[in-house]
């Protein structure tokens, strides 16, 4: 066993382009003491790599460790280039698997840490996320072992989403611009924020089953419908506005009597305000035809007492 390890360390340098063989089990070497099982160098930029595992059983290469703090495989670049490269026709390029720990832990002291690019062109996406059953979901999560540590989604710098899991932050979801403006936010009570306007769509195409309403019956309800002022459990800031089981009692809309949405709301809202312009301009013409009935009557009066 000797033998092989003094050929390594003296000829390998020096003749990169051999090949070496091993088949079955063929070379088989431990290591105790901490000491290093096989290290190769080259100072060759652009050669070929020092190490080519191939194989046709599904694993190329393995490696294990039993100590802790250690590391079953290691790979450095010095230069521009890769330090572990994996390639399988049917199988994983490189898969990584830990009993107690991340089963890969990819990291880098002067750029991003990861990269993944999926085959765009077949429809494939860069990042999977593995789900055991049909029930389960895909996880993606800040550093577990560190409090208040926040996950961010950044699109080029132009829009971020912060996700403040722990709740420590000022809001448990937010989209910012480039420049820091929260442009959307659900803070940590559910209150969603926008700085700008929310859209509801309405486009006539869109529906079905439209039906007229009748703007007095809707005045009527409204003013049947009690309305209070509030305040949401463990908050400070009060609201006025009905309950949500009166609304639902009163107009049937929505899909329970436990919320309001916001497009039902302003309907009822705009249909009210149609009933009392109709009274408003009922009354205005009462009153016009009441205003020329007066004026007859002073000027009847008015001849009277110049007999």
């Amino acid at each position: 066993m000797k033998v092989y390890w003094i050929f390594l360390v003296l000829f390998l340098p020096f003749a990169l382009s051999a090949q070496i063989e091993f088949e079955d089990q063929g070379f088989t070497s431990e290591s105790d003491m901490g000491r290093i099982l096989m290290h190769i160098i080259s100072d060759r930029p652009g050669g070929p790599p020092l190490l080519s595992v191939i194989a046709n059983n599904p694993n190329g290469l393995t490696a294990s460790f039993g100590a802790p703090a250690a590391s079953a495989i290691q790979g450095v670049a010095q230069q521009l280039g890769n330090a572990i490269t994996g390639f399988a026709q049917g199988g994983y390029g490189i898969k990584g698997r830990s009993g107690t720990n991340f089963g890969a832990y990819i990291s880098s002291t002067d750029y991003h840490g990861a990269y993944f690019l999926g085959d765009k062109l077949g429809g494939y996406a860069d990042i999977v996320l593995g789900a055991t059953a049909e029930d389960n979901n895909g996880t993606i999560m800040s550093d577990p072992d560190v409090t208040g540590s926040n996950l961010f989604v950044a699109a080029n710098h132009a829009v971020v989403a912060k996700i403040d899991k722990n709740k420590n932050g000022e809001g448990s979801f937010l989209v910012q611009d480039g420049l820091g403006c929260v442009l959307f936010q659900v803070d940590i009570n559910g209150n969603v924020k926008v700085n700008n306007s929310t859209v509801h769509g309405s486009d006539r195409n869109r529906k079905e089953q439209i039906n007229t309403v009748s703007y007095d019956s809707i005045l009527n309800a409204i003013i049947e419908m009690p309305i209070y002022e509030w305040q949401y459990k463990k908050e400070d800031r009060r609201h006025i506005g009905p309950m949500a089981q009166d609304f639902h009692k009163a107009f049937s809309l929505g899909d329970d009597d436990k919320s309001i949405a916001a497009i039902d709301a302003d309907g009822v809202a705009l249909a009210a305000v149609k009933a009392q312009q109709v009274m408003i301009e009922k009354q205005a013409e009462q009153l016009k035809i009441q205003s020329e009935q007066i004026a007859l009557l002073i000027k009847e009066v008015r001849a009277i007492k110049s007999q």
